[in-house]
């Protein structure tokens, strides 16, 4: 019984003693002493946009107090807005086995937009390296000691600069950080802000795009994209219905469209959708200009604005051809077109049906195909085409060819019709048969003067 005693007594005093030790040890680690002593190359640093892409600052070190020791050490490198206590640092940089590290001005600049820093605001920057034990001691020998930390700051800066383009005694400034100049000398392009210049090389002469890329602070260019703009297209002034004029190799210099233009005006945008109309454009030498005004010329914001205009008779299917190197114009009539910009449909095989004064279904236009389009119900009963949604005293397009009674059947799957405009000579109509109603895809081809049934 004593022994029990005894053997009890002395467990319970080793857990006191166990739980004694777990509360009073505290882990103390001193942090060693800076020998690496990090220093900056620069205690202040600006970037301008026509600073060289090569080091914009750099940092040294000395050996660490581990190594000295012949300890080996693994180095690291941070960097951080002064205050943020490095939780939004750059990415932690391992510069084991060099004493040294550099930064070109497009990192900086990639730097502070991640940091959200506009330019022009300057802010205090803290770097620090970190010098590492290495695991590679036995685990009996290995003991945990504090990292050697070394910090130093500086200020940075990206100025916030007025950058513009000058060739040809002319200057060009950015909007919305691109511009669109036009070369007459390769060789006297150049890009200025104040004292700082930097010479463009382009390659040819003709209108350009010009781009700035703050963050790696570079001056692209390129050949720039268009799109006409006019009611001499079948979307009018609408800015978000332009159609692209696409380039016809891969220099981008030729452009060439293919389509129906309609009476009215037109103009080339150099940029696309919106609600400004003040915006770059292509326009002719001369205001009203005919279809056989060759040149072209580049103007900023639509002041002047001058336009080709394509009368009734030159109305048609075109080849439009841009050389924007030499900026020249060409129209090339491939054969006359129905000069109609908007189709309708009515009668009694339609929803809109037959009444003193209609309100007819507007088909769509599809510019790929160059046809106007109706996907819907033909129901048993008649229909055509007019050319406006009005009364009856106005021209409706009709099938040419129609038996005794003036009517034709729509028939069914990919039926080809030839068409006319009729103006109240006679009355025309395709008729759909009880066996023929369903779902259709009629496609009215101004160019070639057909309308295509096809049943779904």
């Amino acid at each position: 019984m004593k022994n029990i005693i005894s053997k009890s007594a002395f467990f319970v005093a080793m857990l006191s003693l166990l739980l004694s030790c777990e509360k009073s040890v505290r882990f103390d680690l001193p942090s060693p002493e800076d020998q690496m002593h990090l220093n900056v190359s620069k205690e202040s640093v600006e970037i301008s946009f026509f600073s060289e892409d090569q080091v914009a600052v750099s940092f040294s070190w000395n050996t660490s107090g581990y190594a000295a020791q012949g300890r080996p050490v693994n180095y690291s490198f941070k960097m951080d807005i002064s205050g943020n206590n490095f939780e939004t640092s750059i990415p932690k940089v391992d510069v084991t086995g060099v004493n040294s590290i550099s930064f070109s001005p497009s990192q900086l600049k990639s730097f502070l937009a991640d940091w959200g820093i506009q330019d022009g605001t300057k802010v205090m920057v803290e770097a620090e390296v970190i010098a590492s034990l290495a695991e590679t001691e036995s685990i009996e020998t290995q003991k945990y000691e504090k990292p050697e930390v070394s910090k130093v700051t500086f200020e940075l800066t990206c100025l916030q600069e007025d950058i513009q383009i000058q060739t040809g005694g002319k200057t060009y400034v950015f909007v919305n950080n691109m511009a669109f100049i036009v070369v007459e000398d390769t060789s006297d392009v150049k890009c200025v802000s104040g004292s700082f210049s930097k010479t463009i090389s382009v390659p040819e002469k003709g209108l350009w795009w010009f781009g700035l890329d703050y963050v790696n602070r570079t001056i692209n260019f390129s050949r720039p994209q268009m799109w006409m703009l006019g009611d001499a297209d079948v979307n009018g002034w609408w800015l978000g219905g332009m159609p692209e004029i696409p380039a016809a190799d891969d220099s981008g210099k030729i452009k060439k469209w293919n389509g129906i233009l309609f009476p009215g005006e037109m103009k080339f945008s150099l940029t696309f959708g919106g609600e400004d109309f003040t915006r770059p454009y292509l326009m002719p030498l001369v205001e009203n200009a005919p279809l056989s005004n060759a040149g072209i010329q580049y103007v900023p914001a639509g002041n002047p604005d001058y336009k080709w205009r394509v009368s009734e008779s030159d109305a048609g299917e075109y080849n439009i051809t841009l050389d924007i190197e030499n900026m020249t114009i060409s129209f090339e009539k491939l054969r006359d077109a129905l000069p109609y910009r908007e189709i309708w449909i009515c009668g009694s095989a339609t929803s809109a049906g037959w009444e003193s004064n209609p309100f007819p279904l507007k088909l769509n236009y599809d510019r790929n195909e160059k046809v106007f389009v109706f996907d819907g119900h033909l129901s048993p009963g008649e229909f055509k085409f007019p050319l406006a949604e009005r009364s009856y005293e106005i021209p409706f397009l009709m099938p040419t060819v129609v038996g005794p009674d003036g009517l034709i059947p729509v028939t069914n799957n990919d039926s080809i019709h030839g068409i006319e405009v009729v103006n109240g000579a006679y009355d025309h109509k395709w008729k759909v048969e009880e066996w023929e109603q369903g779902d259709y895809i009629l496609k009215v081809d101004t160019i070639n003067k057909q309308m295509r049934a096809q049943k779904k």
